[in-house]
């Protein structure tokens, strides 16, 4: 199977769809990090800019602060620096 994986995966990069495999490990990475923000859940991506869904309005200053860790913790998981901002739908 991980041969198989290997193969689907060369082949998006070859045909410069190398950014399917970006954002699936985004969504990977958002899950884990987003877990322990139950007020917080993953809508886009686009440009940079992920867009979370926020239920809680008031937990919104709590996430204010670590916005950056939250951040960082993303790019850590994709092992590159995709996210550079994070929005409010």
């Amino acid at each position: 199977m991980k041969e198989l994986s290997k193969i689907i995966e060369n082949y998006l990069i070859a045909s410069n769809l190398g950014w399917i495999l970006d954002y699936m490990k985004l969504k990977e990475a958002c899950e884990v990090v987003l877990k322990p923000y139950e007020y917080l859940t993953f809508e886009e991506f686009e440009k940079g800019i992920l867009y979370l869904k926020i239920t809680d309005r008031r937990k919104y200053m709590e996430f204010y602060y670590k916005k950056l860790d939250i951040i960082r913790a993303i790019n850590a998981l994709v092992g590159k620096e995709l996210v550079k901002e994070i929005k409010f739908k």
